[in-house]
């Protein structure tokens, strides 16, 4: 679904690397973390296959169908509407028919556990819920390919947990690809089928970890490696 070759990023007069020689294929179905310490680059990575940002060397593609579904830590929803009505509104931009609207946006709210939630105004919903609103609000792009920027990173770590397994279900039950950018090692081995390293100045990358039997790797292992990509470039 995703292929990058050779795939560079600079930035500033100077033409400074941020990314580099970056070799990267995403199957279809597949969840991949992107881990790695600050200036290495994931969130850059990431806007290039969202195609907000262009290579300055090498390729990107992204197999043809809809634009990718953007979740970010911000959930940035319209607070003052419900969360029905948020998700909605990418149902509107699809021209779906008005009167599937709301059971559509009912329909995916039931995915991520807010069924009941539809007429609240979203200034009510807690951090963890608002999050949950901006996931059906995703999915309600009808794409197969979802783009992620650490956003469940503002969440404390009971409410965190709650979401992985929400998401969790909802990726197997939508057999939706996913990339999920994120610097917490536990977070990218509960989610990821892939975990992704990135070194940091410039981001290439530095190790790859593929599941086996439910398991990515060991978390000391990848706590260790990031660690040392981390004090390389302190």
């Amino acid at each position: 679904m995703i292929r990058l070759e050779g795939a560079g990023k600079t930035f500033g007069r100077r033409g400074e690397p941020v990314l580099s020689e970056i070799d990267l294929s995403v199957g279809e179905g597949e969840f991949v973390c992107l881990l790695g310490g600050s200036g290495s680059g994931k969130s850059t990575l990431l806007h290039l296959i969202a195609g907000l940002e262009e290579p300055t060397t090498g390729t990107v593609s992204v197999e043809p169908g809809p634009p990718p579904a953007l979740m970010f830590q911000d959930h940035a929803l319209f607070p003052w509407l419900t969360a029905g009505g948020n998700v909605e509104l990418p149902l509107k931009l699809r021209e779906l028919q008005p009167d599937r609207h709301r059971t559509e946006a009912a329909r995916l709210l039931g995915l991520v556990q807010l069924a009941d939630r539809y007429d609240t105004p979203v200034h009510e919903l807690s951090g963890g819920q608002r999050q949950r609103v901006a996931l059906a609000r995703a999915l309600a792009q009808n794409s197969q390919l979802l783009l992620m920027d650490e956003p469940f990173g503002a969440l404390d770590a009971i409410t965190r947990d709650d979401l992985h397994e929400v998401f969790a279900d909802v990726w197997r039950q939508q057999g939706l690809t996913v990339v999920f950018v994120t610097h917490d090692v536990r977070e990218a081995l509960r989610l990821g089928t892939r975990i992704v390293l990135l070194s940091t100045r410039p981001g290439r990358i530095a190790h790859q970890w593929r599941s086996t039997e439910g398991a990515v790797a060991d978390e000391q292992e990848i706590t260790e490696r990031l660690r040392k990509e981390v004090h390389a470039h302190a």
